[in-house]
């Protein structure tokens, strides 16, 4: 039997939480596209909901809550979390939470894993639905593998004999999906880019990531931003950063951070280091050249030019902005060998 439809107002609304409750599942316009929802403790709800969008098994449905509070009754809200929480909700910013341990989530619901999506959507229906029947189990409304439903019509077109009951809402927003960001461990990363930019992350993010001391031992074991926004949003990040604390007279605080970057992903990964600091020293303005790049060079170079040094003798020799941080690099006493070649094109 094909859906009921009828109007996303208070009476469909109310419909709609007496279905849910009843084990139904429901579509619903967001703030994206139309999406589909079922309660968590509905007896056969979450097979019902994959089987219904043929989705596999094995791949995690966010839930839409309430409010932040409600989050956090599923999902820990570490520091850098509750910032991105503050900022971007509600809207397209999903985060991927570690489990409160007394949650005891369905296995299907996180496709086995220990954590949780989470979103606070920009739209008042899937959010009053959540403060009346709790996190919401959420996923498009629309068959897997195919386009996403735009509106009612589009729901009823795919999905018209396996739902119960959708919430006519007018034709959905769409856009860009959310920005997927993991906060489940110390060092927040992005998982997928999307409605929230990289940039506006790293600014929320800033004092978290950059600011509060001027020692690199602090910073050492975070890796910063360039693994949690990408290498592209660090290094503008970080220019952006050093200009503002040149302009304030407290430099040595991006000195730091840049010294302590290029020595952790000059050990952890020398490749992605070895970009970082090419593009951080064509980036900074001159007045930090000597400081900021100087700084990221010379760490880097202590634990990973060894087996760089073909490149950075290259780059010296053919980059002006490059051999001027690599000559203050050299004022700081690195040893000459094996680094003799470099100092020679630096010169």
């Amino acid at each position: 039997m094909t859906a009921r439809v009828l109007p996303d107002d208070a009476s469909g609304r109310s419909a709609a939480v007496v279905t849910l409750r009843a084990g139904g599942l429901v579509a619903m316009p967001t703030d994206t596209v139309y999406g589909l929802g079922v309660v968590l403790d509905a007896p056969n709800g979450l097979p019902r909901l994959f089987a219904a969008k043929d989705r596999p098994l094995d791949r995690a449905i966010v839930l839409l809550v309430a409010d932040a509070a409600q989050a956090a009754s599923v999902g820990v809200m570490p520091p850098a979390a509750r910032v991105l929480a503050e900022r971007f909700w509600p809207g397209g910013l999903t985060l991927v939470l570690a489990q409160v341990p007394d949650a005891r989530l369905p296995a299907v619901l996180t496709g086995g894993a220990t954590t949780i999506g989470i979103r606070l959507p920009d739209h008042s229906c899937p959010r009053a639905l959540a403060r009346e029947l709790g996190p919401l189990p959420v996923t498009s409304a629309n068959v897997s593998g195919r386009p996403d439903a735009r509106d009612a019509a589009g729901v009823l077109e795919q999905l018209g004999d396996r739902v119960d009951l959708v919430l006519d809402g007018g034709p959905a927003r769409g856009g860009v999906p959310s920005t997927v960001v993991d906060c489940s461990s110390d060092l927040p990363r992005v998982l997928r880019a999307g409605a929230v930019g990289p940039g506006p992350i790293v600014d929320a993010l800033e004092d978290t990531l950059f600011e509060g001391s001027n020692s690199p031992d602090e910073f050492s074991g975070k890796a910063l931003a360039v693994r949690v926004v990408g290498i592209d949003a660090a290094v503008e990040a970080a220019s952006r950063h050093n200009q503002k604390l040149w302009a304030t007279g407290a430099i040595d605080d991006a000195d730091s951070w840049a010294a302590a970057l290029g020595l952790e992903l000059g050990s952890a990964d020398p490749d992605l280091g070895w970009e970082f600091v090419c593009r951080l020293v064509d980036a900074v303005p001159d007045e930090v050249l000597g400081v900021v790049g100087a700084g990221a060079l010379e760490e880097f170079c202590s634990v990973a030019a060894g087996s760089f040094v073909d490149r950075i003798e290259a780059r010296a020799r053919e980059n002006l902005r490059f051999r001027t941080a690599l000559g203050s690099v050299w004022q700081h006493g690195i040893p000459d060998d094996p680094y003799h070649r470099i100092r020679t094109a630096a010169g």
